[in-house]
């Protein structure tokens, strides 16, 4: 199998991983806060990369520790970036359905060859005919009647913006560093900075927890542990 036929088998995988939770999310904030809901999933797909990260580290004589200061920095821009993102997603799924928030969010499709232009990336004819299709079907997929942004669409589109921003913090630093242990420090950081939000802000009870574990558990063993990290 050639390497960029494994990575597009890989990055389609993810999508399906990620249409579903889009789902699971919604029926899981119907139990618990927005803040509650993401900062347990993340904290979680920390946790469960660290299987992974023993095992990859078994029989290596050099190791990147989680001390390393370069790694424990690019963990945290992109965690910092990770938890921008996805409060103004997840902030939005509260008022619009999850068919629509999954297609402004995909519009993060447009908006990274965009910003890769700006920062000397070049961008080919096939690549911009693919993003426009890709768009045009999630179109006819997911949005009904016509197209206008209320208050939710604003949110999640501007959610968009922000994982254009992660997914290039995490292409600038993924090829530097170990990237299972690179994924890890951003989803501990960014569930650090959503756990002190969810004190401030919510304050869940044990009850709400318990009522939204399954989809909590789902993603994130599923959009985190594995989603973010393919």
């Amino acid at each position: 199998m050639t390497k960029n036929l494994k990575g597009s088998l890989i990055l389609l995988l993810t999508a399906i991983i990620w249409g579903t939770s889009f789902v699971s999310q919604k029926l899981g904030m119907n139990s618990v806060g927005p803040l509650t809901f993401i900062g347990l999933r993340t904290l979680l797909g920390s946790v469960v990369l660290l299987p992974f990260i023993f095992v990859a580290d078994r029989g290596k004589e050099q190791k990147m520790s989680f001390k390393n200061k370069t790694l424990l920095k690019g963990g945290l821009v992109c965690g910092i970036f990770l938890c921008i993102a996805s409060s103004l997603q997840t902030f939005g799924m509260v008022y619009i359905d999850a068919g629509k928030s999954g297609f402004l969010t995909s519009l993060y499709m447009i908006f990274v060859p965009i910003v890769g232009i700006f920062l000397g990336k070049g961008i080919k004819g096939q690549t911009i005919f693919s993003v426009l299709l890709a768009l045009f079907g999630m179109y006819l997929l997911c949005m009904k009647g016509a197209f206008t942004l209320s208050k939710g669409d604003t949110f999640v589109l501007l959610g968009a913006i922000g994982f254009t921003f992660q997914i290039m913090a995490v292409d600038k630093y993924a090829a530097l560093y170990n990237g299972l242990k690179l994924s890890c420090v951003q989803f501990f950081t960014a569930g650090i900075l959503f756990s002190v939000m969810t004190l401030i802000f919510e304050k869940p009870s044990m009850a709400e927890l318990l009522s939204a574990w399954l989809p909590i558990l789902y993603t994130g063993v599923a959009s985190c542990g594995i989603g973010y990290t393919f």
